[in-house]
């Protein structure tokens, strides 16, 4: 048997439980992130509405400048006007249909959600 050690920022190793002394690298965590792809977003003000990073950005300046009243009011505004967005949808009888995902089954009979892209123009390829 085995056991992990380590930092999720530096180095994670694995030891053997009987040994303390044979610990072999498992992931070099520093240099894993220098791997991954940088993060790419639109600035603010290309951004459509229901963007993660617009919508939450007065909740956000006010959790980091620690006005707990403020961030609560934020998160009140955007919860209440999902609410009220769901209500209407509700009420209109319309039924969702999602963007991106199409609900099919596969050859077992297994239902599955199948990404099948996108076909606007809402989004930017970025190179």
């Amino acid at each position: 048997l085995y056991y992990m050690k380590g930092r999720w920022s530096s180095k994670i190793y694995l030891l053997p439980k009987k040994s303390k002394k044979e610990k072999k690298l498992l992931v070099n965590c520093k240099k894993e992130k220098e791997r991954r792809l940088k993060k790419c977003m639109l600035p603010l003000k290309d951004q459509m509405e229901n963007e993660s990073q617009k919508l939450w950005l007065k909740l956000t300046q006010s959790i980091l400048s620690e006005n707990i009243k403020a961030a609560g009011v934020a998160k009140f505004s955007i919860e209440q006007a999902q609410r009220e967005k769901r209500k209407i949808f509700e009420e209109s009888g319309a039924t969702y249909t999602p963007k991106f995902f199409k609900h099919v089954t596969d050859s077992e009979g297994k239902k599955y959600w199948k990404f099948i892209g996108h076909e606007s123009n809402e989004f930017l390829a970025v190179a």
